[in-house]
């Protein structure tokens, strides 16, 4: 048993080491436009102040109409 925990894991390890190698490094995106990489170097900076905001209101059970949604986005402004 202790010996099947021990491939797994090492099999995990190897399996994740393997994937994490193919990912880009940042600086490394081949082939990309100076107007593309200014876009990724926006959304490096700025991506952690966007926000997803998503209301739900309550419906009153009596009434067959469904309450509707809100959905919006914005930024955090420090």
């Amino acid at each position: 048993m202790k010996t099947l925990l021990k491939g797994l894991c090492l099999t995990l390890l190897l399996t994740t080491t393997v994937f994490m190698a193919s990912l880009p490094v940042k600086g490394e995106e081949k082939g990309l436009t100076p107007d593309e990489r200014n876009t990724v170097e926006i959304y490096q900076r700025v991506s952690k102040a966007v926000v997803h905001i998503q209301c739900l209101k309550a419906g009153n059970p009596k009434e067959s109409r469904l309450p509707s949604p809100a959905v919006g986005s914005g930024f955090i402004f420090d």
